[in-house]
């Protein structure tokens, strides 16, 4: 299954963004038989700062493009939740903690099942 990160770099490391249509990038690895292998890390096609809306629609058809079956994500906003179940893209939420959280870490508790399946948007504050 191929599952997409929201993601921040600092010193050459990724690390999970808090808000998925305003991550800077997104890390796409592909998960089998519980491993993970990072296979692409793409640019937000509707970069954050940039005025308009259509943010979370551009992303998520970036993601569908490239085969994304999957999101990982801290939150998720109403409109960008909306278009990934349209696109039959599932949304699992880690749980939110201060701090940098690396998207290593977040793929071995998608993979490991500790994550909550998304039941609607969420967003934090």
């Amino acid at each position: 299954m191929l599952v997409a990160v929201p993601a921040v770099e600092s010193g050459g490391k990724y690390y999970m963004s808090p808000h998925f249509g305003m991550a800077a990038k997104f890390v796409i690895a592909r998960t089998e038989a519980g491993r993970y292998e990072i296979v692409e890390v793409l640019q937000n096609p509707h970069p954050p700062g940039q005025e308009g809306g259509g943010r979370g629609r551009a992303v998520v058809e970036m993601l569908k493009a490239r085969g994304v079956q999957a999101v990982v994500a801290l939150s998720v906003g109403h409109g960008a939740y909306r278009h990934l179940q349209a696109a039959g893209i599932e949304v699992y939420y880690y749980p939110p903690r201060r701090g940098l959280i690396p998207i290593e870490e977040a793929l071995q508790a998608l993979l490991q099942g500790k994550l909550e399946k998304a039941q609607g948007p969420r967003e934090l504050e």
